[in-house]
């Protein structure tokens, strides 16, 4: 059975989208991102598919400087690879479901792993999230706005687990450009004083899944449950607006997962961020 690959345009969108319901969560930025930008915007987003018969089997998507891809042929592995070295400027961070990211990362000829992040991928079961509301009123928390930006900035600085190592001005500007766009979410937990001590927000929204991230807490307040508010405050506010929240985290953050099992998360499988070197600079 023969492949045949080309460029995805809004013509194969019903193709990709289909492709993405067998295994719905393996596909979270790559559903928000086309859900967000659409087929407008080549400079940033791009799709390559591959097809047997007709069928769409695999797909490569590009997003900056970052891509993330997806098979049901094990052909495809040293395809897509090839897609990955030959891109310019070169490719700098991928990511995926381990299983299917691995192989291609060992394919690679020119483009060599420097740093990764093995992670665990979550959803959230929203009849547990239900049940504990019920139990655990949320308090003390509310959406982020301009005033908080220097706060926000601090409490993100002094996390020990930045995988972006954003220095202050890049994390500030960061937290801008998520406060500007109406389609992220950006919240925070206060303590008794009225003072924000701990953040989260959406890094991907899709009209149907959201992806939290960037969740981090002031050194001086953790350990009292402000991470865990802050989370369940954003997921009530995904939930609300009908998207299915999900999360990741790293799989040695044995206080990470025991917070997210509380709100309802549930492990739907492995994840993998990868940062890669061009050897041939």
């Amino acid at each position: 059975m023969s492949l045949d690959a080309r460029a995805l345009s809004a013509d194969d969108e019903a193709a990709l989208r289909s492709y993405w319901r067998r295994k719905p969560h393996a596909h979270i930025f790559a559903e928000a991102d086309l859900d967000e930008l659409g087929w407008k915007s080549p400079e940033r987003l791009n799709f390559w598919g591959w097809f047997a018969d007709g069928r769409l089997v695999g797909y490569l998507m590009r997003y900056g400087i970052s891509m993330s891809w997806d098979y049901e042929d094990e052909r495809l592995i040293p395809r897509i690879a090839a897609q990955i070295d030959a891109w310019q400027p070169a490719i700098q961070f991928v990511s995926g479901m381990t299983a299917e990211t691995r192989p291609v990362l060992a394919a690679l000829c020119r483009l060599r792993v420097i740093r990764t992040e093995e992670s665990f991928v979550n959803q959230l079961n929203i009849d547990r999230f239900t049940a504990y509301q019920r139990q655990s009123p949320i308090q003390h928390c509310r959406e982020a706005t301009w005033d908080d930006i220097d706060a926000l900035t601090e409490i993100h600085m002094a996390a020990d687990d930045q995988w972006s190592r954003l220095n202050r001005d890049e994390r500030r500007r960061a937290l801008r450009n998520a406060l500007r766009n109406p389609g992220r979410r950006v919240v925070l937990a206060t303590n008794r004083a009225g003072i924000p001590v701990a953040t989260a927000q959406s890094i991907a929204d899709g009209r149907r899944i959201a992806v939290i991230g960037s969740v981090a807490t002031s050194p001086a307040w953790r350990n009292q449950g402000y991470g865990r508010e802050v989370t369940a405050f954003l997921c009530r506010r995904l939930v609300d607006w009908g998207q299915i929240p999900h999360l990741f985290y790293r799989q040695d953050n044995l206080p990470a997962a025991t917070i997210y099992a509380k709100l309802g998360f549930e492990i739907v499988d492995e994840g993998l961020i990868v940062e890669l070197a061009d050897d041939s600079q």
